[in-house]
């Protein structure tokens, strides 16, 4: 064993973790208290008026926990949690809310703000996992609600359709009907979450990673589920697509790790373009070819890492947004656009070289406090951030934070959130139905008129015209 070696007791380390929640468990509702905790979005509730909830989700992951501890005296206190958590689940095929839970025990579907969709996928799982790997000792009542509310939220899952954009929850969704649909000899479940797996597959496979949070965070949600899919699914297909992915998204985490400072780079785009189709562009103008050629990688080198500033690379996100949407739809005329886009970038990326040089000449320890915020920013923009927060997340004033922020990326703090999230919100709507207002809370806008007032702002459309505009292209 090397210097750096360290064998886990992932048993002994579980079952410390249950006892820890020893004190959580409620057995009069059958579920954990905790304080109240939310991101700011789909709740109703507050801290001031519900200081303790009972939340489903944590819940869950608890009883399956128990399970997985295989001692015999935490069952039936696994049994009556699973119990509850089913009579929580909206059976009614008639309702917008069919097959998902509430997040809170005290807070009914009903009263949610809006109700979170993605609650079908997230307790479906859950579900799934305790049959899996227990099933041999669950009780057989027990055992055919389990099928029964499983199959309502597959159900959901399948009525939402969501794109593959939506990467964390195309996966989670995919395992739920997948995994089911085996398990339950529903054919319909299983070729449909197949068939949401070859669609991820292949979208991912044109973009060259994972669209939606690519980040740290989310990158490690991706490779857990996609594990998952993995090691349960009887599917030869479904096993090499996850494989597939699998070997993607790791070779992610390798080339965006830096073992020095033990840092996750954030979200990149990768534009990868052949030098004889960049030459094509320019084939007939000297100036224009002098233009790009400043831009492309030397001689031995495979790539050019430009340093660009927050409002500079919200600009440049957009052109590859539409970069990336002309080359996978390929409407008539598309390889004009491309060519428009691409000349349009590298104008932009002129424009930008004085500024660039700028930038770089910043203070080294304030650039990485800077990018450390910004990639703060990127992973939590669906939480609701307060300057005050990242004053207290970064120990840095007010004053100072806002100053060294604004200096380095030629935006605000609250400019950059919203810009962000409003690309964020753009990539949902192009690839996904979900409601607006759905939307709107995924990406951290807590009211739903000040995200249209906002969208409208930035981009001079409603919500609704920009989901009707691309969709129509």
């Amino acid at each position: 064993m090397s210097v750096n070696e360290t064998i886990l007791d992932h048993k002994a380390l579980l079952i410390k973790a249950i006892k820890a929640k020893e004190s959580e468990y409620d057995s009069q509702v059958c579920m954990l208290r905790r304080p109240f905790h939310s991101p700011g979005y789909h709740t109703t509730l507050t801290a001031k008026d519900h200081p303790t909830t009972h939340p489903t989700y944590q819940s869950l992951l608890y009883a399956v926990g128990l399970l997985n501890t295989e001692m015999k005296e935490y069952e039936q206190r696994a049994y009556d949690i699973i119990g509850r958590l089913l009579s929580l689940q909206d059976r009614n095929p008639l309702s917008d809310t069919y097959g998902i839970w509430p997040w809170f025990y005290e807070e009914p579907l009903t009263q949610m703000a809006p109700p979170d969709w993605n609650w079908a996928d997230f307790c479906g799982k859950e579900l799934l996992l305790a049959v899996l790997r227990h099933g041999h000792k669950l009780p057989e009542t027990l055992k055919d609600q389990i099928r029964e509310s499983v199959s309502f939220a597959c159900d959901a899952i399948i009525r939402r359709n969501v794109g593959p954009s939506y990467t964390n929850i195309t996966i989670m969704g995919a395992f739920v009907t997948l995994i089911a649909g085996e398990l339950y000899e529903r054919k319909d479940y299983a070729d449909y979450g197949l068939e949401r797996l070859k669609k991820l597959q292949q979208y991912t496979a044109n973009l060259g990673t994972f669209q939606e949070f690519n980040s740290p965070a989310y990158s490690v949600i991706a490779i857990v589920e996609l594990s998952k899919i993995g090691e349960y699914s009887l599917n030869s297909r479904a096993k090499e697509i996850t494989a597939e992915l699998l070997d993607m998204v790791w070779r992610m985490v390798v080339e965006h790790y830096h073992p020095v400072s033990q840092q996750w780079a954030g979200p990149h785009n990768v534009l990868a373009v052949e030098k004889s189709y960049l030459e094509g562009l320019y084939e007939r103008d000297g100036q224009i070819g002098a233009w790009i050629e400043q831009w492309l990688p030397e001689m031995g080198s495979d790539s050019l890492h430009v340093q660009l500033n927050a409002r500079q690379l919200l600009v440049l996100q957009e052109t590859l947004s539409q970069l990336e949407r002309e080359i996978r739809e390929q409407q008539p005329g598309y390889p004009l656009a491309v060519k428009g886009l691409l000349l349009h970038m590298f104008t932009q990326l002129g424009r930008y070289q004085t500024d660039i040089g700028v930038v770089q000449q910043g203070s080294g320890d304030r650039k990485r406090v800077v990018e450390s915020i910004l990639s703060y920013l990127m992973e939590h923009y669906q939480e609701s951030l307060r300057i005050e927060d990242l004053c207290g997340q970064f120990h840095l004033s007010r004053s100072y934070l806002c100053r060294i922020f604004k200096q380095d990326t030629g935006v605000s703090v609250n400019e950059f959130l919203i810009a962000y999230r409003i690309n964020k919100a753009k990539e949902i709507l192009q690839g996904s139905d979900l409601p607006i207002t759905e939307v709107a809370a995924s990406v951290g806008f807590q009211d739903i008129s000040h995200f249209c007032h906002t969208f409208k702002r930035l981009t001079e459309l409603t919500p609704s015209g920009y989901r009707n505009l691309h969709h129509s292209i």
